[in-house]
């Protein structure tokens, strides 16, 4: 078992505790003394943190809830991290670096003020839940013509790249992401490269329609669209069969369960909402159906 690293309130350094330690010091069997595992920095008013050499083995560092506007550039030595959480900061820009934590698992960076992502968070191949909630996001594209180089870190062996079309920066290994309260004005038109999403929630953002790729995300099992000014779905929105058959499953049984036993008059009201939405929803789908 590793050791965690805790801080004090006032900034003094690491105090590095050993995970399942006992009161009075004493350490659990087989622990590694060379070894932390996990960094715990959280509420602790830091505006920048510091990257340690006793930090290289760390699987979780968590940095919620401080001041933090950005990650410094060395966080991409971190190579072993599994877990990294900085929600409820107010972290403007990501470091290209991010994208060499491909061992990365879960990243949450919710309620910040990020505008964009880098382009190398493509290549976390091991990200699964990716948490965005509550920021400012108005892409998750590389735009057309950005050039980027090819080879990480320059040197004589590096070469450009123009990138003439634009190219969605989610990871395609991802299974959860929640995009929901941002500034999402339209998704990429490579958006349907993430056929591993299981769960996405895209609600109240700024989005009028959905690319036709978003048909090929067939492992679709949970979509929130909800806040949105979206009035009409792409023909391919028929190909997602699981999403299609938890929609029927919850909304109807709820929807009736609710129409049939309240005795609310208010629950009565959004029972009948939620068939209206219902049948609002096999309109537009038999309609995209239709069409193909």
């Amino acid at each position: 078992m590793g050791r965690s690293i805790t801080i004090d309130k006032v900034f003094k350094g690491p105090k590095l505790v050993n995970a399942g330690e006992g009161q009075d010091g004493s350490t659990s069997s087989g622990a590694r003394e060379d070894a932390v595992m996990e960094a715990d920095f959280r509420a602790q008013g830091l505006e920048e943190i510091p990257i340690m050499t006793v930090m290289k083995d760390l699987k979780r560092l968590h940095l919620d809830d401080n001041e933090l506007k950005t990650l410094p550039d060395e966080i991409g030595s971190l190579t072993c991290l599994v877990q990294l959480t900085a929600k409820g900061n107010g972290i403007l820009k990501l470091p290209s670096s991010l994208g060499k934590l491909r061992r990365l698992r879960l990243l949450d960076l919710s309620m910040n003020e990020l505008k964009s992502l880098p382009s190398s968070m493509r290549k976390q191949t091991a990200l699964r839940h990716l948490l965005l909630r509550n920021n400012v996001l108005e892409t998750i594209e590389r735009k057309p013509k950005q050039t980027e180089e090819s080879h990480e870190g320059a040197g004589e062996g590096s070469s450009s790249m123009d990138v003439s079309t634009s190219t969605c920066v989610i990871p395609v290994s991802v299974e959860f992401l929640d995009l929901q309260v941002n500034c999402l004005q339209s998704l990429p038109d490579s958006f349907g490269i993430l056929q591993k999403l299981t769960v996405l929630r895209l609600a109240k953002n700024q989005l009028s329609h959905l690319p036709e790729s978003f048909g090929n995300l067939t492992a679709l099992e949970e979509l929130d669209l909800s806040s949105n000014t979206v009035e009409d779905l792409p023909p391919s929105f028929s190909n997602l069969v699981k999403l299609r058959c938890e929609f029927c499953s919850a909304v109807i049984v709820l929807s009736i369960s609710l129409l049939f036993f309240s005795s609310s008059f208010l629950l009565f009201l959004f029972s009948f909402y939620l068939l209206l939405r219902c049948f609002y929803f096999f309109f537009i789908f038999l309609r995209g159906s239709l069409t193909t």
